[in-house]
C-alpha cells in the first residue's frame, strides 16, 4: 500500500481495493440583510465571492464557478472530483426576555 501526496491511496493486487480520499473545500454562505442577498466565501478556493437572491440560486452558482476556480487557482491534480462542502451560517441578536 502506497499514499500519494495528493492524498490517493494506492493499493497492490490481491490487498484491499483502492481508494482516493477527497480533499474537502469549505464554502461559507452568510445573509447581507443591508443589501438583501446571500453572499458565498471560501477560504479554500482562492477567488470564490458570489451573491444571489436565495441560498438556492447561490448555491448553483458556486457549483458553476468552483471547479474551474479550482483548477485555475489551486495545484496541480486537484479536480473537480473532490468534494465542495457549502455551510450556511446565519448570525443573529437574541432579544432578552424576562423570565416565565
Amino acid at each position: 500500500m502506497k499514499r500519494e501526496e495528493d492524498g490517493t491511496l494506492i493499493v497492490f493486487p490481491g490487498a484491499t481495493p483502492y481508494f482516493r480520499a477527497m480533499k474537502h473545500y469549505h464554502v461559507t454562505i452568510e445573509r447581507d440583510d443591508e443589501a438583501g442577498v446571500w453572499v458565498a466565501t471560501s477560504d479554500d478556493i482562492p477567488g470564490l465571492v458570489s451573491e444571489a437572491a436565495t441560498i438556492d440560486e447561490l448555491v448553483q452558482r458556486v457549483m458553476a464557478v468552483a471547479p474551474e476556480l479550482i483548477e485555475d487557482n489551486l495545484p496541480a491534480g486537484t479536480g473537480a472530483d473532490e468534494l465542495l462542502d457549502i455551510c450556511v451560517s446565519s448570525s443573529f441578536t437574541l432579544a432578552r426576555t424576562a423570565a416565565h
